[in-house]
């Protein structure tokens, strides 16, 4: 993997992540990241929180937040001194690597 896009994902609407990229003409535009599913009413009496409207909006909210938290878990684990064998510290790793496809 190459890399991420930049950090500027932010929600669009209900349903859209959207980030922000340069165009050649000198201009920028938004493209989308990812799209949440969210039920209509007539899918939510057949599904658990994981499709309730604010457990997708929080997912929105996640999703916008990925490239900052990643930025922010990736520069606390280089600056930091932390015990060996810190479970936490592991979780966080293994967590950056997910993120590359390395795991």
């Amino acid at each position: 993997m190459t890399g991420f896009t930049s950090s500027g994902w932010k929600p669009d609407g209900l349903d859209r992540v959207v980030a922000p990229y340069a165009c050649i003409n000198g201009l920028s535009a938004l493209f989308e990241i990812a799209k949440v599913s969210i039920p209509d009413d007539s899918e939510r009496e057949y599904t658990d929180d994981a499709f309730n409207p604010d457990v997708a909006a929080a997912n929105l909210l996640l999703i916008s937040a990925a490239p900052d938290l990643y930025a922010a878990v990736d520069a606390l684990l280089d600056a930091g001194e932390f015990r060996k064998g810190d479970e936490s510290v592991k979780s966080a790793r293994a967590a950056l690597a997910k993120a590359r496809g390395e795991a």
